[in-house]
């Protein structure tokens, strides 16, 4: 996953994470909560942003991370289709 950061001045620097690892993020956050509110977050991200998020990247890390169901889940709400 990759990170970005931005320095504005001396003392101020934003810090910020990929589309992909906050969508990842949210799944790893529905499996310990079992909150549908991050289902519904990351099908916005994925309605919002359409194609400038890398879904094999994101399905690389659910494989890896055992959240390939999940993932998958997300995918087939029809609001994707």
């Amino acid at each position: 996953m990759q990170r970005g950061r931005i320095d504005q001045m001396d003392d101020f620097t934003v810090r910020f994470c990929s589309l992909e690892d906050t969508i990842v993020s949210k799944m790893r956050y529905y499996t310990e909560e079992d909150s549908p509110k991050h289902l519904r977050d990351i099908a916005g991200i994925l309605r919002v942003q359409g194609d400038s998020v890398d879904r094999e990247e994101i399905a690389r890390w659910a494989e890896s991370l055992n959240l390939l169901e999940i993932w998958e889940i997300v995918l087939s709400q029809p609001q994707l289709q």
